[in-house]
């Protein structure tokens, strides 16, 4: 939820958002959701270990731009990362 507030602040001073699924008072997916409700385009990272409740393709369905599962491997993790703020990257410059 603090994370939340802060974004709330200045949804602009953010280029990507990482969030684990498994976090007190509210899941890493319900975060994303609202992230994106306020800056649609937003790229988020949802980090799981395990989950009966998202999947990968629930979570592209929620506008979710990476899905990794833990644990995660630096160099795929960071590939990861470029590779979305690239992509958000391009579509500012369109």
């Amino acid at each position: 939820r603090s994370a939340l507030s802060r974004f709330k602040e200045n949804p602009e001073a953010f280029d990507l958002v990482v969030t684990d699924q498994t976090m007190p008072g509210m899941t890493g997916a319900e975060l994303a959701q609202s992230l994106i409700e306020i800056r649609p385009g937003l790229p988020v990272i949802l980090c799981t270990g395990y989950s009966d409740h998202i999947d990968e393709d629930r979570a592209r369905s929620l506008g979710i731009s990476g899905y990794v599962n833990k644990p995660i491997e630096t160099d795929e993790f960071m590939g990861l990362v470029e590779i979305l703020l690239q992509e958000k990257r391009e579509l500012m410059n369109v």
